[in-house]
């Protein structure tokens, strides 16, 4: 039998134990059933419609980070001077 290792926050570990507590079963057997669920399940069309979601997606993962130096006075403001300082550094 082979073991993958995976890696899961306080937050998403809490979800399977509690998964794991309701289906009476280890943890381990949360996560397996959902991965074989997963890896039998026929892929999916790729469709215009689906695109343009995973795009959404990471749109929204951007704009997060977007202006995250903005309200710190010692950073500039421009992206290429602060690429260059930190450049410098490794000289």
């Amino acid at each position: 039998m082979r073991k993958v290792v995976v890696e899961l926050d306080e937050r998403e570990m809490a979800h399977v134990e509690a998964l794991a507590r309701e289906r009476q079963v280890q943890p381990a057997e949360v996560l397996k059933s959902a991965a074989l669920k997963i890896a039998q399940s026929p892929p999916q069309p790729d469709t215009d419609e689906a695109k343009e979601q995973r795009r959404q997606a990471r749109f929204a993962i951007l704009m997060r980070s977007h202006g995250m130096l903005a309200g710190d006075q010692s950073r500039p403001k421009d992206g290429l001077v602060y690429q260059n300082e930190l450049r410098a550094e490794w000289q």
